[in-house]
């Protein structure tokens, strides 16, 4: 077989599971229109009472003990007026995420609660790092590093096998599929026609410096997904030192400190554990 057959044959195959995925539900850039356009309360709470599947992850979310804290919450208008517009539009990314993931990953033997732990995990941090940062699309930023590894879920759709992607997952996923994580979920986010800060975040979460634009947040993402595995919120066997944390050249770029990175991961297993 041809080098030309062979790229001909993967790029069909991650065509074909790329076919396969949910589409992006229009609830959620209608939301953020709304929000946008200061609508009241009671409009977002229609729209999402428009797309029942989504609203029920949503209040069931928000009815976490991380929000019930604050906040007696009892339907999505309750979650529309006491959560605010920010928090608000991440619990919904979020919730379209649990939608999304519902099965083990099991070419990489990865269980959903896992999975989505992890992806939490790293967008909270990245939303904490964009603040410090102040970073313009903190939003942006958060989705972002909430999608970053999405790309696993179509890798799934094409191995049918199990846990084969357990050490030097990159490496693995290019010799057996001829694509990557990174660079199939920057295809499903295109065709989700997601805006180009949240697929350059995903293409480039794992190798920041090569992003051909958008670095600053395509690093925050980079490290935020190292924090959350320092946390102890990895997909996979792969545990990171604090040194290795503290001597990466990129983190060291973001400012990370050893009181810092221990303060996030305090904050991160806290708000995980409540929300999970």
């Amino acid at each position: 077989m041809t080098r030309s057959t062979i790229v001909s044959k993967t790029n069909r195959e991650l065509r074909n599971a790329l076919q396969k995925m949910p589409p992006f539900p229009e609830t959620l850039p209608r939301l953020a229109q709304a929000i946008k356009d200061q609508e009241s309360t009671d409009k977002l709470a229609n729209i999402l009472k428009n797309d029942p599947a989504l609203a029920t992850i949503v209040l069931k979310l928000a009815q976490s003990p991380f929000y019930r804290r604050a906040y007696e919450i009892n339907d999505i208008f309750d979650a529309t007026q006491m959560l605010g517009t920010r928090t608000l539009l991440n619990i919904c990314s979020a919730a379209f995420l649990c939608q999304v993931v519902q099965s083990p990953l099991r070419a990489y033997g990865i269980e959903p609660a896992t999975f989505l732990k992890h992806s939490l995990a790293t967008a909270y941090c990245a939303r904490i790092i964009a603040d410090v940062h102040k970073h313009p699309r903190p939003n942006t930023t958060y989705t972002a590093a909430l999608l970053h590894d999405i790309g696993k879920l179509v890798i799934t759709k094409m191995v049918d096998k199990q846990n084969v992607f357990n050490d030097n997952v990159l490496i693995t996923e290019r010799d057996l599929c001829g694509w990557d994580h990174p660079t199939a979920g920057y295809e499903l986010a295109r065709k989700w026609q997601l805006p180009n800060l949240i697929s350059m975040g995903i293409r480039y979460h794992h190798d920041p410096t090569t992003a051909p634009h958008h670095r600053h947040l395509c690093a925050i993402v980079y490290t935020a997904n190292k924090i959350a595995q320092y946390s102890n919120f990895s997909t996979h066997n792969n545990d990171i030192t604090q040194q290795q944390i503290l001597h990466n050249p990129i983190i060291i770029q973001m400012g990370i400190t050893s009181s810092s990175l221990n303060k996030l991961k305090d904050i991160l297993q806290e708000t995980i554990h409540n929300l999970i």
